[in-house]
Formats: structure tokens, sequence, C-alpha cells
């Protein structure tokens, strides 16, 4: 059986990942991993680079996700 997840982790690293897991265990937020590699924009806004990384993620996702 699938196991249900609140949120998915969209990133080709597993350590960001369990890190991320271990804090929001912590809320009570169960976290999946969703691997996959990401395009990186170059850019000096942080804002853009998350907002192209999150549509790219979540497209390849097609669930609640962070990255």
């Amino acid at each position: 059986m699938r196991k249900l997840y609140d949120l998915y982790f969209v990133s080709s690293n597993s350590h960001k990942y369990k890190e991320a897991k271990s804090i929001l265990d912590s809320f009570g937020i169960n976290l999946g991993f969703f691997k996959s590699n990401l395009e990186e924009i170059q850019s000096n806004s942080l804002k853009e680079i998350a907002e192209k990384k999150a549509k790219d993620a979540f497209s390849k996702c097609k669930k609640p996700m962070i990255h």
C-alpha cells in the first residue's frame, strides 16, 4: 500500500531531505521524498530562482511539495 504524505520534498539531495524531514516530523508533518534534478537558473534574485525551481518541481511531482 502506498504511503500518503502531507508534502513532498523535491530534490536530488537525500541529505537535504533527511534534514527537512527531521524538522517537519517535530511538527507532525509527514514528508515524502521525490527525487528529481531541477533546472537551476542564473539570477541575482533569490525569489526568481526559487519560483522557477518550485514551478519545475511541481510540473514533475504534481503534488503538494517543497524544495
